[in-house]
């Protein structure tokens, strides 16, 4: 009996309750670890994310740049200046802008996107990025920036001197009929948004015009203004102080409905032309700024936008505000591009 009993108590660690009983810590301390493994995990995520913040919040300690890629006086130029003279208030440092010209905008388009993304450096695209790869003229598109917000549009327009001999027009598109290829339009370089205007007016109107390239509206009103041209195809905003000023009279305008800053003045297509077009105007970014730094110029550029000072220097100036959100813009610029192409390929200017 006793060696029976001795040998029951031999075996009994060896039987399934003792079993349980052994591993239960082995469970334990699993749990445990996982468990560390977790916290540790949330910690780290923690600290990155305060870092993070700490980052953004550090955004921007000095001004930043907003590269121009036409010159100073153009629609492009007076609209990015006057969205940023008060940046200070929003975002804490000034927003200096920089003209960067030459090429129909390629020189300083291309030199934003390859800027450093860290978020100091911003800038002006439009129109003319759309036609960089389709003309070959610089290794540069919608794809290569990440945009912040569209700012304006920009209609074309037929503006001629305020003493010309035609005051509407039907009146200049007759003459343009009597005398083929004499009349001159000043416009931006081939492929750019006003020379494109030019050859959807002369196409629609069936009229033959010299169309004479300027690098920048600014320009083309000079040599308006100072009798080398007989028209231009340039935007409202460029043209509105010498109307105002009684140097140059509009024509025309290629919107859908009158513009609100020159309503005496019929559109295209009250006169049977099916011309709506023109440019636009928005902020960017280099492709790769970090998230926290673009959500930050964001905000501040939106607030900037808001400001009532700039709304109402726009309607004097006949800026068309036309908000639409960096993301939003995105996925319109990719359909746009693929429009604008087709438009250049039937102008044959693409291969």
């Amino acid at each position: 009996m006793c060696a029976g009993c001795h040998h029951g108590l031999v075996q009994r660690p060896q039987s399934p309750r003792h079993f349980r009983i052994t591993t239960q810590p082995k469970e334990e301390n699993a749990k445990v670890s996982l468990f560390s493994v977790i916290r540790t995990a949330c910690v780290a995520a923690a600290l990155l994310a305060g870092v993070s913040a700490a980052h953004a919040q550090d955004f921007p300690d000095r001004a930043i740049t907003s590269i121009v890629a036409f010159g100073a006086g153009g629609s492009t130029d007076v609209a990015a200046r006057s969205l940023v003279r008060f940046a200070n208030e929003y975002i804490g440092q000034e927003i200096a802008v920089e003209n960067r010209t030459g090429g129909a905008g390629a020189v300083g388009m291309l030199a934003l996107a390859n800027a450093r993304p860290d978020g100091y450096t911003i800038g002006t695209v439009n129109f003319e990025l759309l036609t960089f790869r389709p003309l070959e003229r610089a290794p540069v598109g919608p794809d290569d920036v990440r945009f912040i917000m569209k700012v304006q549009s920009s209609p074309a327009t037929l503006t001629v001197q305020a003493d010309a001999p035609w005051n509407t027009l039907e009146e200049f598109i007759e003459d343009a009929r009597k005398r083929p290829n004499e009349l001159r339009i000043a416009a931006s370089p081939p492929g750019a948004v006003w020379n494109v205007a030019a050859g959807l007016i002369t196409s629609e109107t069936n009229t033959e015009i010299n169309v004479v390239p300027f690098d920048g509206g600014a320009q083309s009103a000079i040599a308006l203004l100072g009798g080398q041209v007989d028209a231009t195809t340039i935007s409202v905003q460029e043209v509105i102080d010498h109307v105002t000023t009684g140097k140059l009279k509009v024509l025309a305008t290629a919107t859908e409905e009158r513009h609100p800053a020159l309503p005496d003045v019929p559109t295209f297509k009250e006169a049977g032309y099916d011309i709506v077009f023109g440019s636009w105007a928005a902020m960017a970014a280099p492709k790769d700024i970090p998230e926290e730094r673009f959500q930050v110029l964001s905000a501040a550029l939106k607030d900037m936008f808001d400001d009532e000072r700039f709304q109402t220097f726009a309607a004097e100036n006949g800026i068309t505000l036309d908000y639409v959100a960096g993301d939003e813009l995105a996925g319109q610029m990719e359909a746009d591009a693929e429009k604008v192409a087709a438009i250049l390929a039937a102008q044959g200017l693409t291969n």
